[in-house]
């Protein structure tokens, strides 16, 4: 997945979720903070099955160098295969936070009605 690259924060979009959500494994090429914010947000990541050292190098260059040589040796069924649960695991995460966030608009929503209404 090649994510939106900002230097200075990291974030997900589409791109980066859109594999998680099918349940497929996943590289990212983004930030080297972005990794470790997907740990952070509970989502595990294949450093087990690959070397993900290519993540967390500084230079673009570079990082995407390291990808191509760690990617050309895989081969990709035994790729799907071994990281069937993690991938189960990120959905399931991706669920829980999508649905707490989901109820959480509506909570907030309900907050700003009701003080709207004490102004009336």
């Amino acid at each position: 997945v090649l994510e939106t690259y900002h230097s200075d924060y990291t974030y997900y979009t589409e791109k980066a979720l859109r594999p998680i959500s099918a349940e497929h494994p996943f590289v990212v090429v983004s930030n080297p903070d972005f990794y470790q914010c997907l740990h952070n947000h509970g989502f595990e990541t294949f450093g087990d099955i690959i070397d993900e050292s290519f993540a967390y190098e500084q230079d673009l260059d570079t990082r995407i160098s390291k990808l191509i040589n760690t990617m050309e040796d895989l081969d990709p069924r035994e790729v799907y295969e071994l990281s069937k649960e993690k991938c189960t695991h990120n959905y399931n995460n991706l669920c829980v936070q999508y649905n707490r966030d989901y109820q959480k608009l509506f909570t907030d929503l309900d907050i700003f009605f009701v003080c709207l209404n004490q102004y009336e």
